[in-house]
């Protein structure tokens, strides 16, 4: 018999957010390959004008039920805060009534905290089901978990079976917090999607993908890096995939460089095979970020078999070594512009089914999915 689980994520895609939350999407598709895993999600929608909507909905085999509540109701926002947390709880009630009447759940599982974490705390006092949480949030290490959530937190936290994390530095940061058990569970990358093809592109693309929040990203930093290189070579361009409140920053700065549109690309927002193409057809990815969790794209691009120039942190360091490309310390800009100026002329020397089989061994869905499968077998004969 299979375990049936309820995952509580505070991230999950929607029509109008389709990027948001999509490696915990991953995850779930992940665990139902060896468990019946639903899900539950609710967010607010700004131009809604009834107060809760419901859409329930068949993604690869998951069943989702996602609300909606209203975000302007008296126009004060004080006074809006608290009845959209109220409606926020009202949705997760109204959606645990109807799945509880079907499906007996073993376990409850929040994936990010913090009001997810509450309301399966809530759930294990009242029905006695145990909880577990996943955390990719780059709080617990860059300091941001401050005052009363950071109270809530621990709370939850300690409060919870056992919880899991995509990397050592947000292990080390969880542990800073409480003395549960960490276990680190890694990211998810869809192999099948993620897959090497022969680049029949004539250009030496270097890619970059995020949400271009500079703090994080360092966009700023990997311009200048590339105005750098462009002094000694001008065989390459600079393809930037994502959106953003900070992109018409990024491209005025790029602009002021005299770079944009003739070494730097804008691309925006692409998912899907559009952004598996745009991946198979560069010579490499490069993510300079300040900090991370962990990097998904990266995987993304071994799986499609690149190789990487990234920021030298702890998380990145678990899984990129020589054999998949060049790490630079991070905001070291002369040291990033030196790598690129070595990949463009030996990314040829990266074997692509190698990348690709080394992320299908260690980040595929089969394999995270198996992972999660036998951490709940674990907690269930305790």
């Amino acid at each position: 018999m299979k375990l049936n689980i309820l995952l509580l994520p505070k991230w999950y895609p929607t029509v109008n957010n389709p990027l948001d939350g999509i490696f915990i999407q991953q995850h779930a598709e992940a665990i139902q390959l060896y468990c019946n895993i639903k899900v539950l999600f609710a967010e607010v929608d700004e131009f809604q004008k009834v107060y809760i909507r419901k859409e329930k909905t068949t993604e690869n085999q998951v069943e989702v039920i996602r609300f909606f509540y209203k975000k302007h109701i008296t126009h004060v926002e004080w006074i809006d805060r608290l009845i959209r947390l109220y409606l926020y709880f009202k949705c997760l009630n109204l959606g645990w009534k109807e799945l509880s009447k079907t499906t007996t759940f073993h376990f409850l599982h929040a994936h990010v905290l913090l009001r997810t974490g509450i309301f399966a705390l809530k759930i294990k006092q009242k029905h006695k089901i145990s909880y577990l949480v996943s955390e990719h949030w780059t709080g617990y290490i860059n300091g941001n978990l401050k005052g009363l959530k950071k109270i809530l937190t621990k709370k939850v936290l300690q409060k919870s079976t056992t919880i899991t994390c995509v990397s050592t530095p947000l292990q080390k940061g969880i542990r800073k917090l409480v003395n549960n058990d960490v276990q680190i569970i890694p990211n998810v990358v869809n192999t099948h999607l993620f897959t090497p093809k022969e680049n029949n592109v004539s250009k030496n693309i270097i890619l970059h993908i995020s949400d271009l929040k500079d703090e994080h990203k360092n966009i700023s930093g990997l311009i200048r890096s590339i105005a750098q290189l462009h002094k000694i070579r001008t065989d390459f361009e600079l393809h930037i995939i994502g959106g953003g409140d900070e992109k018409n920053n990024l491209m005025a700065f790029a602009n002021s460089l005299n770079l944009l549109d003739k070494v730097v690309f804008f691309l925006g927002p692409l998912k899907g095979e559009e952004l598996v193409q745009n991946i198979q057809n560069c010579r490499f990815l490069t993510l300079f970020s300040n900090y991370e969790t962990f990097g998904v794209v990266l995987i993304e691009a071994l799986s499609c078999g690149k190789p990487v120039v990234a920021s030298k942190l702890e998380c990145i360091e678990e899984f990129i070594t020589e054999k998949q490309g060049i790490l630079v310390e991070p905001k070291n800009e002369n040291q990033l512009a030196k790598a690129f100026d070595f990949m463009l002329d030996n990314y040829i020397n990266y074997n692509p089914m190698e990348l690709s089989e080394y992320a299908k061994n260690k980040f595929s869905f089969q394999t995270v999915g198996k992972q999660f499968y036998n951490l709940y077998q674990t907690i269930l004969k305790k």
